[in-house]
């Protein structure tokens, strides 16, 4: 008699899914082939090599329905059931700078006009606490130059809303106080003239902890 055939283990193995995966919040979707037999870790890595533009520095997760997912088994039988696999990236705050972080914090270009254009109309009466408010309302981060832009455009604004001088030391010294505690960069004097002889700026402190002196510094203008 003759010998079985020995079984085509090729044959046998499993085949890989082209399973589309919606990367980020931009509505763009990437096939990743994925092999059962892979790792999850080679198939985030898959994933990350999709998003390009300095994937490596990110950190994923994989999700579904709210869901966070951790399996291959997981990805692939929600994949048959035609469910749709989100791909979010972020950066672990450990492994960024303080620059770093401020970026991602604070408003991009396109959000900080939006914004912008939102305070310049302010209506009568409003004042530098109406500006916090915003601020607190939009949960909205701006850097040390959106600061002091905002600054230049509001200051006028607000002291003629409450006819007031714009040399005032009071408006002045308040829509300071206003827009730094939304500042990702506590430590850059981005208007040194306070109307107080810097006394807002030396007298700044988060909680109950004040900002050492020697860690300040000016963006623009003299310090007196």
């Amino acid at each position: 008699p003759e010998a079985a055939p020995a079984p085509d283990l090729a044959s046998q193995a499993p085949t890989p899914a082209k399973v589309p995966v919606a990367l980020g919040f931009g509505g763009r979707v990437e096939r990743i082939d994925i092999d059962p037999a892979a790792t999850f870790a080679s198939v985030e890595n898959r994933v990350l090599e999709a998003f390009g533009d300095c994937a490596a520095a990110h950190e994923l997760v994989l999700s579904c329905g709210g869901s966070q997912i951790k399996t291959v088994d997981a990805i692939l039988d929600l994949h048959a059931r035609g469910d749709t696999i989100f791909a979010t990236r972020f950066k672990s705050v450990s492994s960024m700078s303080l620059a770093d972080v401020a970026a991602e914090l604070a408003l991009n270009e396109d959000e900080f006009k939006g914004h912008s254009f939102t305070l310049a109309n302010l209506g009568r009466g409003s004042t530098a606490q109406d500006v916090a408010d915003y601020f607190w309302r939009e949960q909205a981060l701006i850097t040390h130059q959106q600061s002091a832009r905002l600054f230049d455009l509001l200051l006028p604004q607000l002291a003629a809303l409450n006819d007031t001088r714009i040399g005032g030391g009071i408006v002045r010294a308040q829509l300071i106080l206003a827009l730094h505690m939304f500042c990702v960069e506590p430590y850059a004097m981005w208007e040194p003239d306070d109307g107080m002889h810097e006394c807002l700026w030396a007298n700044m402190a988060w909680g109950s902890s004040y900002l050492p002196s020697q860690h300040r510094f000016a963006t623009r203008g003299p310090l007196h």
